[in-house]
């Protein structure tokens, strides 16, 4: 089973869920079984897009459905030899 990231723009909303399915057919049935369910509400208005058009993209979501944990991420970035080593604050 695999993980996508439908959004869809239609009648002026902004639809976006992860979504999972074995291929992006069955990924794109389950997003409309959900919604019929009413289990997915629109994110926001979405004016930009003409309301009487139905934009959709789907895209494999390679980092699953997990959010970061912020207690587990670290700040900080790494490239080649750095002068300064990021370390806890003990305060």
């Amino acid at each position: 089973m695999k993980s996508y990231r439908i959004q869809i723009r239609h009648k002026g909303w902004y639809y976006d869920e992860l979504i999972s399915g074995e291929d992006e057919e069955t990924a794109i049935a389950n997003f409309f079984k959900k919604g019929l369910e009413g289990k997915i509400q629109p994110k926001n208005l979405d004016p930009i897009y003409t309301p009487d058009r139905l934009f959709c993209t789907i895209e494999e979501a390679t980092n699953g459905f997990g959010a970061i944990d912020n207690k587990k991420a670290r700040v900080g970035v790494k490239v080649g030899i750095t002068g300064v080593t990021a370390e806890a604050s003990n305060s």
